[in-house]
């Protein structure tokens, strides 16, 4: 991966406790995203790693109960986004994110 990433930071609230959502994207052939979830208070739900190569999920910090798919959806839906493209840029970054959301597979290493 040569070019610099594409991040995109939103605060999500869930369960009561906000969460910070990183999500880097690498636009290189073929894409590779890094999606990142971390409380800013408390312990639920546990820290998430996870990147999305090759048509698949790959959760490297998480349990079962930390879909990335999931995550993810929840916070394009209710999440506030901190840092990111604006305009035009953020409905195509929003349009791959929703995809990765819909992605049939995911692995926990």
């Amino acid at each position: 991966m040569t070019a610099e990433p594409l991040i995109c930071r939103f605060f999500v609230t869930l369960n009561g406790e906000t969460q910070t959502v990183t999500v880097s994207i690498y636009l290189d052939v073929p894409a590779f995203v890094r999606f990142e979830m971390n409380a800013s208070s408390g312990e639920c739900p546990p820290r998430v790693v996870a990147v999305w190569n090759d048509g698949k999920w790959s959760v490297f910090e998480g349990d079962e109960t930390s879909d990335p798919r999931r995550l993810l959806a929840i916070t394009l839906t209710s999440g506030t986004m901190t840092f990111g493209p604006y305009g035009c840029d953020w409905l195509h970054v929003r349009d791959l994110l929703i995809k990765l959301t819909q992605s049939a597979l995911v692995h926990y290493r």
